[in-house]
């Protein structure tokens, strides 16, 4: 698989969330008519000390020579980005625009959207698996960064742990991929 072109909207627009402050700032998203992940679903399954909350809609589109995908991330969207650990932000940082845009693909992909042209949570197979990380791989290299970097990066996802993060698809992604996500085919 090669990546050939990628396209999103722009920028985002986010705002950052501590947990400590969850209720204060669900308030405040409530009148902009932004919708938060519940707190009961993010505390149980995700180790979140602060994410960041979409503000507004955003797509990614990324062309392959195989196929064609557009991403759509609602406002309300959860995430923490790229989930590097810190011991590893020396060798890839996880604020760069770059790593931002593999990472969110990458999390809907590995949220339980298989590459098979289904559209919806189906049960995630090695093969899925794969594609999710070569495609992780394959648009950092067309985003710029080295191919060591994004080698590093896919060998950070492919390992038995992300294995089982990938067959977990838990109750935060699949409320996050229910009422945040669209993808599909062009």
């Amino acid at each position: 698989m090669r990546v050939t072109n990628i396209e999103w909207s722009g920028l985002l627009n986010t705002s950052r969330v501590m947990l400590n402050n969850y209720h204060t700032i669900h308030d405040r998203f409530k009148t902009r008519g932004i919708d938060l992940c519940p707190y009961d679903v993010l505390i149980k399954e995700k180790n979140f000390k602060q994410f960041r909350v979409f503000l507004e809609d955003h797509w990614i589109i990324v062309e392959t020579d195989s196929y064609k995908l557009k991403y759509t991330y609602k406002a309300g969207y959860t995430t923490d980005f790229a989930s590097i650990p810190n011991i590893f932000r020396n060798i890839i940082d996880n604020d760069q625009d770059i790593v931002i845009r593999s990472a969110l693909v990458h999390d809907v992909n590995f949220m339980g959207w298989l590459l098979d042209g289904t559209g919806g949570l189906i049960l995630p197979t090695r093969s899925g698996f794969k594609a999710t990380n070569t495609l992780f791989r394959e648009m950092l290299k067309y985003d710029g960064l080295s191919r060591f970097k994004s080698n590093f990066a896919h060998f950070g996802v492919s390992t038995r742990i992300g294995w089982r993060q990938y067959k977990k698809n838990s109750e935060f992604d699949r409320y996050i991929i229910s009422n945040f996500v669209e993808m599909g085919f062009l």
